[in-house]
């Protein structure tokens, strides 16, 4: 009867060291902005303050997508690109960002949002672009969202607008992830080097759940507590 009272009693210590687990990681889990690439600099780097997470550089892959220094934006021109979805999907001239948990954080993503537009001469230009993740795939057959816009003759200057409504990443698909990456692919209805197509103001946001390991120290506290009762 001793024996299964102490049993019993050394479950239930067990079990209330794993709910203070369970609510100190809750406690600790914080919003936060994962990736912002404003591109103000002229480069790739993200301007993010996040030290659970590690945004890698936004960049221009296939010798035709680049960051400009002198508009801060990122932009492909429309030489570069195809007319349709699928070859905007195939293409291979996209931008790309990766980002890296941080020890055994784990990200828990809610949402990416962006501005998209263009720069063009005298041609109105109808693009679109299609955004791809690592934990859907790419490729003509993976998921993808997409938005288009219009453009008149803008003289050169940039025109670009928030996307509406942002990419919802909520799923349960988007949770507890070490990483992930997204590309931008596009198409458009030109193709010359004065239309281009822009990208700025990235921004991937979610919620960070810190390693265990980073908890405060209260909890090692209480573990050596309960043990202490154990040993009675």
């Amino acid at each position: 009867m001793q024996a299964n009272r102490n049993q019993t009693r050394i479950v239930s210590q067990v079990v209330l060291l794993a709910a203070a687990l369970l609510l100190l990681v809750g406690a600790n889990a914080h919003a936060a902005v994962i990736a912002n690439y404003d591109f103000n600099a002229g480069n790739g780097v993200s301007t993010d303050t996040n030290a659970d997470s590690n945004a890698l550089n936004f960049t221009g892959v296939g010798g035709n997508a680049a960051i400009s220094g002198s508009t801060f934006s990122a932009f492909l021109r429309s030489n570069a690109t195809g007319s349709t979805q699928n070859a905007a999907l195939s293409d291979t001239d996209y931008f790309s960002f990766t980002v890296n948990a941080v020890g055994a954080a784990k990200m828990n993503l809610t949402s990416l949002v962006f501005k998209f537009g263009a720069s063009t001469g005298t041609p109105t230009l109808h693009n679109t672009v299609y955004v791809q993740n690592s934990v859907q795939g790419f490729g003509i057959a993976a998921p993808f969202s997409s938005y288009s816009s219009t453009h008149s003759n803008t003289g050169g200057l940039v025109q670009v607008a928030t996307i509406v409504p942002p990419i919802d990443l909520s799923a349960a698909i988007f949770k507890q992830l070490t990483t992930i990456e997204f590309r931008f692919f596009f198409s458009d209805d030109q193709d010359t080097t004065g239309e281009i197509n822009r990208l700025d103001d990235v921004v991937l946001n979610g919620v960070i759940v810190p390693s265990p390991m980073a908890l405060p120290a209260g909890l090692g506290l209480l573990g050596i507590v309960l043990m202490g009762r154990r040993r009675r």
